[in-house]
C-alpha cells in the first residue's frame, strides 16, 4: 500500500565560520522571501566570465541567519531589532514543529 507523502524543503542561510573568514570569504547568496539566491560577487564575475547573472531557487522556506543577530549570555542568537534574521525559534516553528506533529499521527 502506498502513502502519499508531502515533503517540504527549507535553507537557512548561515555566518561563515572561522576558516571561511579566514580565507576571506566574500558573500554570494541572499535570501528574498522563500527564494535564495546565488550570485558571483563581482569581481569573481568579471574575473572569471562566469556567474555575472543570479540564479534563483524556489524552496518552501528560505531563511537568513548569515548576520543581523544580538548574542545573548547564554549563547542564544536572537534576531536584531529591524533585521531579517531568522533564529532557532522560528526554522523550529516553520519546520520543527510540523516534523513532531507527524510523528505522532
Amino acid at each position: 500500500m502506498s502513502e502519499e507523502v508531502a515533503v517540504q524543503v527549507g535553507v537557512r542561510i548561515r555566518p561563515f565560520n572561522q576558516r571561511e573568514k579566514d580565507l576571506g570569504a566574500q558573500l554570494c547568496v541572499r535570501v528574498e522571501g522563500t527564494t535564495t539566491i546565488l550570485q558571483n560577487p563581482p569581481d569573481v564575475a568579471e574575473e572569471s566570465g562566469k556567474g555575472k547573472e543570479p540564479k534563483r531557487f524556489n524552496f518552501d522556506a528560505s531563511f537568513w541567519s548569515h548576520d543581523g543577530f544580538d548574542e545573548l549570555p547564554n549563547g542564544y542568537m536572537q534576531a536584531s531589532p529591524g533585521s531579517n534574521y531568522a533564529d532557532q525559534q522560528s526554522v523550529f516553528e516553520a519546520f520543527g514543529q510540523k516534523v513532531l506533529d507527524s510523528a505522532w499521527e
